[in-house]
């Protein structure tokens, strides 16, 4: 079996990457079943975080909008005034806790009936307001996933998913909303 080497890295034979990498996920067998899963698409329902459709609200603050809440993990955000700051338009699901040092991943569809922005993210829900995940995107009338990963710096016992709809006037369409541990 040989060893190459190109642009001065060292690039072991398929054999023993094979054995690098068996040896990797036997070590952590959890992690390896989520990160199989998540990569085939077969994360079971009961892994997301996002559990209860009675935690989703609407902040309004200057802003003014409604909230419909299809499902669990289907909303809906109409911004029919916009106010003082984008995130006086907020869906918000609350009263998670997130521990330090985890990796997590928010995964959801976006659509809107006219091209504006919006800014997923993942924060302490009270106090500081830490931001532990935010991503600004463009949303359309057509459908697109994103994902956020990202890994928890501290433990948090009152996290909250928004979703600041305050960037225009508009209906914002989101599903498919995930939330999940990937260690």
């Amino acid at each position: 079996t040989a060893t190459y080497q190109r642009y001065g890295y060292t690039y072991l034979n398929y054999e023993t990457m094979c054995a690098k990498v068996r040896e990797f996920y036997q070590k952590r067998p959890a992690y390896a079943k989520k990160y199989l899963d998540l990569v085939c698409g077969k994360l079971e329902p009961s892994d997301n975080l996002i559990t209860n459709a009675e935690n989703w609200s609407l902040y309004r603050g200057s802003a003014e909008g409604t909230l419909t809440v299809n499902s669990t993990t289907d909303i809906s955000v109409e911004t029919m005034k916009t106010g003082d700051e984008v995130w006086m338009m907020q869906a918000i699901y609350d009263g998670l806790t997130m521990e330090a040092g985890k990796t997590y991943q928010l995964t959801y569809t976006l659509k809107s009936d006219t091209t504006q922005s919006l800014a997923p993210h993942v924060q302490m829900a009270e106090g500081l307001y830490t931001s532990y995940a935010w991503e600004k995107v463009t949303v359309t009338p057509t459908e697109q996933t994103y994902t956020q990963t990202f890994t928890m710096p501290e433990t948090c016992t009152n996290t909250k998913v928004g979703f600041d709809c305050g960037y225009g006037v508009g209906t914002y369409e989101i599903t498919n909303i995930s939330l999940t541990c990937l260690d």
